[in-house]
This record gives C-alpha cells, structure tokens and sequence, in this order.
C-alpha cells in the first residue's frame, strides 16, 4: 500500500514532463511506468538473492548423486562383507518339503524347505561328519498354469526347478557355525 502511495507523485511528475509530442498514447505510457516501477525494478532488486538460490539448488543438484553414489558403495561394501560370512559346503537333500507355496512378484517364484545333510571335515575338535539344517529355497516359476476362473488366488506354478532326495548340491553356511550348533538355517 505504501508503495502504491508513493508511485502515485512519482507518476504525475514523469508526466508532467513528458514529451507532448510522443507517439505514444498517456494510458499506455501510465501502465509501462507502473509495470516497470512496480514488477520490473523489484524483479531487478531481487536478482543478486536470485544467484544464491541458483547456487544452492546447483549444489544440492551435485550433491544428491554423489550422496546417492556413496549409500550405494556403503551397500555394496555390505553386501560383500556379508557374503564374506558364508562359506560353501558339500550338501545332500535329506528330505524334501512337505509343500511349495508361490510368492508372486515381478518374477513369480515358488520357495520350498528342503532338510539338508550338509558334511563336514575333521578338525582337531570333531570327527568328520555331518549335520541337518533346514534350508528355504526360491526359484523361479518356468510357467504358471491360469486358473478357468480368472483370478489370481487360483493360479498355480507347474514348471521350476525341484531337486530329488540325495541330490548333492553346493550349500552356503556361516562361517563361526561349521558343526550347525547355532541351529541357522542355510
């Protein structure tokens, strides 16, 4: 309000001393100085604030992928430490799972617990033996058989991967737990 005020004097001295001969009509003359004094000349004030903002929306721009890439590496660095705690074993399927339940996903994939005998060496605490551990496994569904009903509750993976009883297969067991006391599963 006060700078519509303060305009008001501005604006009858500029005309005062306009050109009578202009080409321009007084209205629009009167509106191109309101704009200019009005939207124009705050505009131009608020410019230098206007670089600060650009530099920080710049910097927060370079800033979110490198933070994106370093969660990233810190992910990766855990993934592999993880795996570090897992050794491979010689395994046998000991006996197979009572039933296969179907987790649906982007990739449908059907998951079974298998009891496995997984072997392993002599040590100068134990003999060479072996030990029962349960074992979840996932697979991916190969073909999944459409209910006539058309609903999803219905549908059912008839084709994946299934081992038979005494199939050897490669199991990984945490490396502190080699005689299976901690009762963890593969």
């Amino acid at each position: 309000a006060e700078m519509w005020a303060a305009l008001g004097p501005i604006l009858r001295k500029m005309e005062a001393a306009d050109d009578p001969d202009s080409p321009y009509p007084k209205c629009l003359r009167r509106r191109w100085r309101i704009f200019f004094f009005a939207y124009w000349d705050p505009l131009v004030d608020s410019l230098p604030t206007v670089g600060r903002v650009v530099t920080c929306v710049l910097w927060s721009l370079l800033l979110i992928p490198v933070s994106l890439f370093i969660a990233s590496n810190f992910f990766l660095l855990m993934s592999v430490l993880r795996n570090f705690e897992y050794v491979a074993g010689d395994c046998v399927i000991e006996s197979l799972p009572m039933s296969f339940s179907t987790e649906r996903g982007v990739v449908t994939k059907v998951v079974g617990s298998y009891l496995i005998r997984r072997f392993y060496r002599p040590s100068s605490e134990r003999l060479e033996g072996f030990v029962l551990q349960s074992c979840d496994i996932r697979v991916p569904c190969d073909h999944v058989d459409l209910s006539r009903t058309g609903r999803v509750e219905d549908d059912r993976c008839d084709s994946f991967q299934i081992w038979a009883w005494n199939d050897p297969i490669t199991c990984f067991y945490r490396r502190d737990d080699e005689y299976g006391v901690k009762f963890d599963s593969l």
